[in-house]
């Protein structure tokens, strides 16, 4: 967000906010469909062996939620459902690791991405020369103090 509130005019301050807002909540939306269609391919191709003896309309329902894998299994017989439950519940785990794992490699590649293409320091500002956090604390200690306001009637 600073990086976004820098790189803008303060009589473009609400526009460059909006924007940088308007772009978290679509990288987010983005993020959320991204992983979660990887993860629901992964636990249907996971599941397909399982479910290849059942009726078309329940082994697709089966591969659409594990919720309803699990209810369709409590219908079945005792040893049939034990096998789909533990497909079920195998499958997805698996999928939910993998999706965890590639998430975390866009956010690396991310991360990468910042840290080639982020400058280190600020740019200077108006004729002044960006400072470090060393000069700035040098600076402070030498320049003039400013009295903090005080309330009426408090002296």
């Amino acid at each position: 967000a600073e990086a976004v509130m820098g790189a803008v005019e303060a009589a473009k301050a609400g526009v460059g906010s909006a924007m940088n807002d308007v772009a978290q909540m679509l990288a987010g939306a983005l993020s959320i469909a991204v992983v979660g269609s990887v993860m629901y391919s992964i636990y249907a191709a996971r599941l397909r062996d399982a479910v290849a003896s059942l009726p078309a309309e329940a082994g697709e329902a089966a591969r659409d939620s594990i919720g309803a894998a699990i209810q369709l299994a409590a219908t079945m017989p005792q040893e049939e459902a034990f096998a789909l439950s533990v497909a079920a519940k195998s499958a997805f785990t698996d999928a939910l690791g993998l999706a965890v794992l590639i998430g975390a490699g866009f956010s690396l590649v991310g991360v990468l991405i910042v840290v080639r293409f982020m400058p280190a320091r600020a740019p200077a500002v108006a004729g002044k020369e960006a400072q470090s956090p060393e000069q700035s604390a040098d600076d402070s200690s030498t320049s003039e103090t400013i009295a903090e306001p005080v309330a009426p009637g408090t002296d």
